[in-house]
């Protein structure tokens, strides 16, 4: 895989899906057949490894990636924590975990971390879809969360951080393209094509 800038992996990646909604459900989207989602229960059952075991691997609560190379190339496997309630939380650990390989990560350093969450945050709420919804009017947190499907967490940081630019790559202009139809409009139609 060839490394990316976050936001052109993510982008890329939603191009490859077929939604129907913008609740962004990182575990059933269409991935490469190197990339598997399971719970980290599952995979104890499975190797009858003891979850604490497997829990301290990595010191990892949430979720990691656990990577196996073969002659054909690696394969990865996200396991996540199916005891973390929070579905929106989950989505986001699988989500960042899914920008460690999109983006060539080899290791977890801050660098990599933070722009595997550059990934997330850009896979489940899009930039370009995020603007267009911001210029039907203020948006909150809130706002954010009951549109993309995210915790409020991720949103706030979102917002916070959110720059929007005129500058589009094609990619992105396919994407609202496809999807500004999904986003809730306050004032009537803001893309025509």
């Amino acid at each position: 895989m060839t490394p990316r800038t976050p936001r052109e992996a993510a982008v890329s990646l939603l191009l490859e899906q077929r939604l129907h909604s913008l609740f962004i459900e990182p575990q059933k989207l269409r991935l490469p057949r190197h990339i598997i989602i399971d719970s980290m229960q599952a995979f104890c059952r499975v190797t009858n490894m003891a979850f604490p075991r497997l829990a301290a691997y990595k010191d990892a609560q949430d979720g990691f990636t656990l990577v196996k190379n073969s002659k054909t190339g690696p394969y990865h496997c996200i396991l996540y924590n199916e005891e973390q309630r929070n579905l929106r939380r989950r989505s986001f650990t699988i989500a960042h975990e899914l920008g460690h390989i999109f983006l060539g990560h080899p290791n977890d350093g801050d660098e990599n971390e933070s722009a595997a969450n550059v990934f997330a945050s850009e896979l489940l709420m899009p930039g370009v879809l995020l603007a267009h919804y911001i210029k039907s009017g203020a948006c909150t947190p809130d706002d954010v969360c009951a549109v993309f499907n995210v915790s409020r967490q991720a949103a706030a940081v979102r917002l916070g951080s959110f720059v929007d630019t005129d500058n589009r790559t094609d990619c992105e202009l396919e994407l609202l393209r496809r999807y500004a139809g999904l986003i809730p409009s306050r004032h009537g139609p803001l893309v025509t094509f």
